[in-house]
């Protein structure tokens, strides 16, 4: 991995990372994590498709991301995301179990604000409020909602289900 030097605005130095560790990084998970989750996913969500693993990847397009920056920057307070990783709870699909999502992990985007420090992790506050993510001691403070005012995104396209086999 290799880092650049530091933003002018403050923020976290950028990392490119290097395409052979990257794709060390993907084939570990996907080997030694991915058939785990996808076996506890069966275990706690026995209504749903067995034959569906558990999502090893999600998509958002450019113009997606960019409305959600657009959007959170408009409260004029939004300089950060802070990326949750959770669980579909509900059929997503209802009436078609080959795009259910229901069990599949994903991502969720919630905007976060450092007020007037440096936009880094420990210095920003979520912008909406995650009371289930406030399990852990450490995340007690990042997650002290700040407005109320902005919006999480999770409309990752999920892989599995809405992969092509090529």
């Amino acid at each position: 991995m290799s880092i650049e030097k530091n933003s002018a605005d403050g923020a976290a130095p950028q990392s490119k990372l290097d395409l052979a560790e990257m794709n060390e990084m993907i084939s570990f998970y996907a080997t030694n994590i991915a058939p785990e989750l996808t076996k506890l996913k069966n275990t706690r969500f026995p209504d749903i498709d067995h034959n569906i693993p558990d999502a090893t990847s999600a998509w958002i397009s450019f113009a997606e991301i960019e409305k959600f920056i657009a959007n959170n920057r408009a409260t004029g307070e939004a300089n950060g995301v802070r990326i949750y990783y959770g669980v579909h709870t509900r059929d997503s699909f209802p009436g078609d179990p080959s795009k259910n999502q229901k069990g599949l992990h994903n991502i969720i985007l919630v905007p976060t604000s450092s007020g007037t420090q440096p936009p880094t992790y420990m210095n920003s506050k979520n912008i909406v409020e995650v009371t289930a993510a406030v399990t852990d001691s450490r995340e007690i403070n990042m997650n002290t909602v700040t407005t109320n005012t902005g919006y999480a995104l999770d409309h990752a396209t999920l892989c599995p289900p809405f992969c092509s086999n090529t």
